[in-house]
């Protein structure tokens, strides 16, 4: 009955106003050692755990029985509003599979601005750098990476690449990339150090099945804007060849292990391409760096 249904929901209020105010200094502390706790391994993402583990732990509950209901013929669990406590058997069903060191802070390049007010949207703060500093920082480039085809999450779409009107982007295997960095007036620094820092480790970590690389904001690093004429690599190649006998020895060994490579003229010439100052040193390189701490 309605009169029934407003009480219960009277009681419960009032029992957690009574909670609140007991236990208020006990409730705050625990609020605010749970906003500080910034443990150093970040868990990205998780899997089902085959078996799952588990332990046993007590639960107070209320007494249930199965009764045969007239309307349906089968059988219905009815709740007789009898406490009781009882061991069960609690299950861990899932466990980390992808895990990264928590940095102090992330680094925007200014000409990535949009995604530094994609995380103001989130309420993450910012913060804009006035000076110029030169600091090592990690960065990650992504050899592989490329637009994601089928998985769970766009299983159900007839184009398994797109997701919500956005193109998931899978990242493949990751390079990490230590350097020294310029920071420049207008570059944006992101602390993690904040209430909302787990979000931001989240959202700029592209590892993370909610990051927004795997969104598709950053397809540009995907393309490549320059390339070099073979009848300009080729007799470049040669002359390498000729002064560097490292990069000579590791031209030869790659054209013994790698059939394909061996057959393919356009890779031949691509992989000196690579070795010379004039390949883009930025392809591939995520641009949201990393602090080391």
């Amino acid at each position: 009955p309605y009169r029934q249904r407003v009480l219960g929901t009277y009681v419960l209020l009032v029992a957690s106003m009574e909670v609140l105010g007991k236990y208020e200094n006990e409730l705050r502390t625990a609020v605010d050692l749970d906003r500080n706790r910034l443990p150093r391994d970040f868990i990205l993402e998780w899997k089902e755990a085959v078996p799952p583990r588990s332990e046993t732990r007590r639960f107070d509950g209320v007494q249930a029985e199965q009764i045969e209901s007239v309307v349906t013929g089968e059988e219905i669990t009815r709740w007789t509003g009898v406490p009781i406590s009882e061991e069960v058997e609690f299950q861990f069903k899932t466990e980390p599979t992808t895990t990264v060191r928590r940095p102090s802070y992330y680094i925007i390049p200014a000409a990535w601005g949009h995604i530094a007010d994609k995380l103001r949207l989130h309420g993450i703060a910012v913060e804009t750098l006035d000076r110029p500093q030169r600091v090592t920082l990690e960065t990650y480039r992504l050899p592989n990476a490329g637009v994601a085809q089928g998985g769970e999450r766009a299983a159900f779409d007839e184009n398994s690449f797109l997701y919500e009107g956005r193109v998931r982007v899978a990242p493949g295997g990751i390079v990490v990339e230590e350097k020294l960095t310029e920071l420049k007036p207008g570059d944006f620094k992101v602390t993690t150090k904040q209430a909302l820092g787990d979000l931001a480790v989240l959202l700029l970590e592209p590892q993370s099945p909610d990051s927004l690389f795997q969104w598709g904001f950053f397809l540009e690093i995907l393309t490549r804007t320059e390339y070099i004429e073979a009848y300009v690599m080729e007799p470049m190649a040669r002359a390498m060849m000729a002064t560097d006998p490292v990069l000579a020895n590791q031209f030869t060994a790659k054209l013994q292990k790698d059939s394909a490579f061996a057959a393919s003229p356009a890779a031949r010439l691509e992989w000196w391409h690579r070795q010379t100052p004039y390949f883009d040193s930025r392809y591939r390189l995520y641009p949201i760096a990393r602090s080391i701490d």
